[in-house]
């Protein structure tokens, strides 16, 4: 007959954690526990009470009915040590433990002992005790992170740190922060030239600011969008707009800005500067300091900027839409563009900017070159074209069917125009 080998209840005794870690299942505690211990019939459903957790050392009172004993649990990853101090003689562990632990079960499982581990909620918890509310319950304690703190890196699992993992493998620019420039920042400047003397491009260059930050003071030279000394300073957007600027003044520099200067614009240039705006517009929305500067001679892009001819300006996402609107005046008709943003009409719009309209800070990319061109023949015409009714056919034929293909037209009853009386 093989004797059992017999252990006092207060020396420490290994439950082994074998699925996951800190996980506890009623099949476990059963194979490390001999089977008179299980079928005692005492000791059922006692009350565990927090005693101390120190560095993973979980202490706690087990209480049934009137009598109660200290019940000490290490607790790692992959076992629990686990010691009773009423000082049975036992093969494994001593039916107080066993309950107790059995009582944690929810189905046929606990995965009660994680907030135990070192370094765990309740160690955390009971140290900072002003970032939770700790309630004594008869299983220990339940603890909840105040609303302020949530969630909790390594205390809670809605971090769902599998989904970072998988998010951080996904594919992505770097955005790592860059340096700072001091007292300074990144501009963006519209090159407006006057006179149509080129389409306009962007250029970007060095402001100083004020002591909030908040405005540029001054201007340095242009940057020509190719120097490397600023690349420290720069984010990946950023210097993919100085490439972007340098593209678009080299094109723009071969050409004038109107569609109607020479005989015959070149449209493919046009084109290609038009598509490059479009990109940029995207990137230019991000930036903080963006400005609107009316160039004179070609002979400023060598110098700084002037603080007189710029003006500052908020690049806006949206592409006005164009609609007409043909006033009945009873005996002339008036043709008006105008620009819808939103449902809105745009107020007294500046269409003097080829690819850009202008209402007061606000700037809108135009959608093509057809709405570009269109800009520009109606700002010659003050954005008001009056026609007599006598000349209306011929007007509706050679003006109003073409824009009709395009553009949606409104006709408007108006009252008729009315004029003071000359003194004579």
């Amino acid at each position: 007959m093989i004797q059992k080998k017999i252990r006092n209840a207060a020396d420490p005794y290994i439950i082994h954690l074998t699925e996951e870690p800190y996980l506890l299942r009623k099949e476990m505690l059963k194979q490390d526990t001999d089977l008179s211990v299980q079928r005692k019939r005492d000791w059922k459903y006692p009350s565990l009470k927090f005693i101390s957790c120190k560095n993973g050392t979980l202490k706690l009172l087990n209480i049934h009915q009137e009598k109660s004993y200290e019940m000490t649990v290490i607790v790692l990853p992959t076992q629990l040590q686990v010691s009773c101090n009423c000082g049975s003689e036992v093969e494994t562990i001593c039916h107080h433990v066993y309950n107790a632990l059995d009582s944690l079960m929810f189905m046929d499982y606990t995965r009660f002992f994680e907030q135990y581990q070192r370094g765990g909620l309740v160690e955390i918890a009971t140290s900072h005790k002003k970032y939770f509310t700790i309630t004594e319950t008869n299983k220990s304690l339940e603890i909840l992170p105040r609303g302020e703190i949530k969630p909790l890196y390594h205390l809670t699992d809605k971090l769902k740190l599998n989904d970072f993992t998988t998010v951080m493998d996904l594919p992505g620019a770097s955005q790592t922060p860059v340096t700072k420039m001091k007292d300074a920042a990144l501009t963006y400047i519209i090159i407006d030239a006057y006179k149509d003397l080129f389409p306009p491009f962007l250029l970007p260059c060095i402001g100083y600011l004020n002591k909030a930050g908040t405005e540029v003071r001054r201007f340095d030279n242009f940057i020509s969008g190719t120097e490397k000394k600023y690349d420290p300073y720069l984010t990946e957007d950023q210097k993919a707009l100085n490439r972007l600027c340098y593209e678009m003044w080299q094109l723009a520099e071969s050409m004038n800005g109107s569609f109607y200067k020479e005989s015959v614009a070149d449209l493919e240039k046009l084109k290609i500067l038009l598509e490059l705006w479009q990109h940029a517009f995207t990137l230019l929305q991000h930036e903080s300091f963006t400005y609107l500067y009316c160039l004179y001679w070609k002979r400023e892009l060598k110098r700084r900027p002037s603080r007189q001819q710029v003006d500052r300006i908020e690049i806006k996402p949206e592409k006005p839409v164009f609609q007409f609107q043909l006033l009945d005046r009873e005996q002339v008709f008036q043709l008006q563009l105008k620009l819808i943003v939103k449902n809105r009409s745009l107020e007294n719009p500046m269409l003097d900017h080829m690819f850009f309209v202008r209402e007061q800070e606000n700037i809108y990319l135009l959608n093509s070159l057809k709405d570009a061109g269109l800009t520009e023949w109606f700002n010659k015409t003050n954005n008001c074209i009056t026609v007599f009714k006598e000349h209306f056919d011929e007007f509706e034929k050679q003006i109003l069917n073409p824009l009709r293909e395009n553009y949606l037209i409104e006709t408007v009853k108006c009252s008729p125009l009315r004029f003071k009386k000359i003194k004579g």
